[in-house]
């Protein structure tokens, strides 16, 4: 009975903390994330610019748009790792 609270407060310490494994799993994920966003943007970007190649002038201003946010995502201080 009297190491009750202790344990109890133990517990409660635990659920409150994050363990080194689970800020490792919250980092590599949020890297999958974000490089998986920037996949996605180069390609936009690499199928805008095939129709601005081919005459389309909206998707040369897509294609500059879609360049301008990789370039933003790939800014060191928007990575989020």
């Amino acid at each position: 009975m009297a190491t009750l609270p202790v344990r109890a407060a133990s517990q409660g310490v635990d659920w409150a903390t994050t363990s080194q494994s689970e800020a490792d799993e919250k980092r590599g994920r949020a890297m999958r994330e974000h490089e998986e966003k920037l996949r996605d943007l180069q390609r936009r970007y690499e199928k805008h610019l095939r129709k601005c190649d081919e005459g389309s002038q909206s998707a040369c201003l897509d294609a500059r748009d879609d360049y301008a946010q990789m370039q933003i995502l790939q800014a060191p201080q928007n990575r989020p790792y």
